[in-house]
């Protein structure tokens, strides 16, 4: 089993749980019923896509009587049925509300196989805007001065805005970072543009290689095409250097061919 995914699933749901609670105690039915059915469908759908159906069901089996638990008020007579059909006795509607699991709460894990799944996106629109079925696909790991300045910004940064000045200050104090002056320009720009860049937790590009390695067969069958792997310093075709320099911690550059 693919363990990252499993693990990404049972967090989300444990934080689903937490956010069902408050959406049930404030009386919002409607996004209690959007996360309890669509998003949690769309989350099943990609782990089936990740595990396969014989797996991913043995980790939805997991969570299932806090699931139906939790969407009984909304679907009170189909709840019942699956509750007695899964092997519970009594009513799932005096069944005890969930209560959240705090050691399945995995954020580095969510990270992760968030990751590859805004790395799969990616790739179909580049793919689709192309219009054509490519023959492999390069992924490029940012290089670790990149990593060194997202920490530097994010630990910056936590608590207050971030403007292009004071960023570009923190920045160019390191002598090792300010080597590569007008990349970092570019970068601090995006970032200032849009935060969301820095992750929660910017890993070393030895773990994101590994998540990388881990996705290769997931991402070869989904894609149809052969998955190649390397780091921002490997890349040495001249025509292929500018997308490696648009490679980012956890957002790797792509080449299609």
């Amino acid at each position: 089993m693919r363990l990252n995914a499993a693990k990404w699933f049972l967090s989300k749901f444990n934080q689903r749980i937490r956010k069902i609670t408050n959406y049930m105690e404030n009386f919002k039915l409607r996004d209690a019923t959007v996360e309890l059915v669509f998003n949690m469908m769309s989350d099943i759908a990609h782990l089936e896509k990740r595990l396969g159906r014989e797996e991913a069901d043995k980790v939805v089996r997991l969570i299932l009587d806090d699931w139906i638990t939790m969407l009984s008020p909304m679907i009170p007579h189909i709840a019942e049925e699956i509750w007695s059909i899964i092997g519970n006795s009594g009513f799932v509607s005096l069944a005890e509300w969930p209560k959240l699991k705090e050691e399945m709460i995995d954020p580095t894990a969510e990270l992760k196989e968030q990751a590859i799944i805004d790395l799969e996106k990616d790739i179909v629109e580049i793919i689709n805007l192309l219009k054509k079925q490519p023959s492999k696909i390069k992924l490029i790991a940012a290089a670790d001065w990149k990593r060194k300045l997202f920490k530097r910004l994010a630990s910056e940064f936590k608590d207050r805005g971030i403007n292009m000045g004071t960023a570009m200050k923190v920045a160019m104090s390191d002598p090792e970072i300010r080597k590569y002056g007008k990349q970092v320009q570019q970068i601090v720009q995006k970032i200032v543009k849009n935060r969301k860049l820095i992750p929660q937790k910017v890993i070393s590009r030895e773990d994101e290689v590994a998540i990388l390695e881990e996705a290769r067969d997931y991402l070869e069958k989904e894609l149809g095409c052969e998955i190649e792997i390397t780091n921002e310093e490997d890349v040495k075709e001249p025509s292929e250097k500018n997308k490696a320099k648009q490679a980012l911690p956890l957002k790797p550059g792509i080449i299609i061919y």
